[in-house]
């Protein structure tokens, strides 16, 4: 039983590494749109990394309502994450959404 759970979190930790991997040659070739296609393979809505890697990108693709969806969610999973926090500051700002900045 153990031994499936491992193969299992093994396979599902290959997807995710394969798929941060592809995400990071689509970021420096600037296709921001190929790279989230990348990371939704493997998206998982409780997964601090993820949703702030998700953040990140549909900043720089220019989803900024996007991008402010997943740093709230970041938030939500580490209230006091100085990284989601100035992510959501940038991404509110470009929406010039001046009341959420304060």
């Amino acid at each position: 039983m153990i031994s499936i759970s491992l193969f299992a979190l093994h396979a599902q930790t290959d997807r995710v590494f394969t798929a941060y991997a592809s995400s990071l040659d689509y970021e420096k070739n600037g296709d921001y749109k190929g790279a989230i296609s990348s990371m939704m393979a493997v998206y998982d809505s409780t997964d601090y990394e993820l949703n702030l890697k998700m953040g990140y990108l549909n900043y720089y693709a220019g989803n900024h309502a996007e991008s402010v969806k997943y740093y709230k969610k970041v938030i939500a999973i580490l209230p006091k994450s100085v990284e989601a926090r100035m992510g959501y500051v940038y991404s509110s700002s470009m929406l010039e959404k001046w009341e959420d900045v304060k």
